[in-house]
């Protein structure tokens, strides 16, 4: 597996979970997941999304114990020999009382068949960190659902990358030239909302950096911004704090919000 995009189909099961929130083999697409952890680091982190055993399954499941959905991430933590650096950000940023991924431990086997023993050595991948997918739905983002015949100006999920990202077709050049990308919905999105979000950015930059920040409340929630900042700062994201992999989500007829994403094991230093 080299990138997300480039899935395999397979079969997972789930036991042990607290709870009681375990599984019998259910169909699954895997495959690598992240940018500079894809180059750089051994272990690599997976994106997980459930298929259906058959038409009348469902695509769902409570993956280690979390509210059922069917995209999922494991995190695998080279480099944090503390393993607990993203669990802690992660916790920290829900304390704020703003939605963020929920986190559970997991240690992952692979084996080459349902009957094929998990004792052997080769099958046994380490420790890894279960995590939702940023993504929109009641137990997730809670926004409306994107349909371009009711609105333009919401049910969007955005974000700013290093650069555009191939599995992303939609993106947002701003006057600045600041890229953003539009991570829901990935398709079928209006020309008149591409028009919309480029002319409403354009004007939450310009009033930034107009004398005294300008108008900007009008564009996105103080109160998202500061939250922001400070768990930026207390975890010391310099990474993804201000450079990158930063969400924003905006519903219909309101100021966008800002959400912490994704968080790696060097975006925090505090211990």
């Amino acid at each position: 597996m080299t990138a997300a995009k480039n899935r395999i189909k397979g079969s997972m099961c789930i036991c042990g979970v607290a709870g009681g929130a375990n599984y019998d083999w259910f169909p699954v697409k895997m495959g690598v997941r992240g940018s500079t952890s894809v180059k750089d680091f051994t272990r690599k982190s997976y994106a997980i999304k459930v298929g259906k055993a058959n038409s009348s399954a469902s695509s769902k499941v409570a993956f280690l114990g979390m509210p059922k959905a069917k995209s999922w991430v494991l995190y695998a933590p080279e480099g944090d020999t503390a393993i607990v650096r993203n669990w802690l950000a992660y916790s920290l940023w829900r304390q704020t009382g703003r939605w963020g991924p929920r986190t559970e431990w997991a240690e992952l086997f692979v084996i080459p068949s349902q009957t094929a023993s998990l004792a052997d050595p080769q099958a046994y991948y380490g420790l890894f960190m279960g995590s939702e997918k940023i993504w929109h739905g009641k137990h997730r983002i809670d926004i409306t659902k994107y349909d371009a015949s009711k609105g333009i100006t919401g049910g969007i999920i955005f974000r700013n990358e290093h650069g555009k990202a191939k599995d992303v077709p939609q993106v947002l050049t701003l006057a600045t030239s600041q890229v953003l990308l539009l991570d829901y919905p990935r398709k079928n999105v209006s020309d008149a909302t591409l028009n919309y979000l480029t002319s409403y950015f354009n004007s939450f930059e310009k009033q930034l950096l107009a004398p005294g920040l300008g108008n900007y409340s009008d564009y996105v929630t103080p109160e998202s911004l500061v939250d922001f900042f400070l768990a930026a700062e207390v975890i010391k994201s310099a990474n993804d704090g201000y450079r990158g992999s930063t969400y924003f989500w905006k519903d219909a007829d309101s100021a966008c919000i800002v959400g912490k994403g994704c968080v790696w094991y060097e975006s925090c230093r505090m211990m």
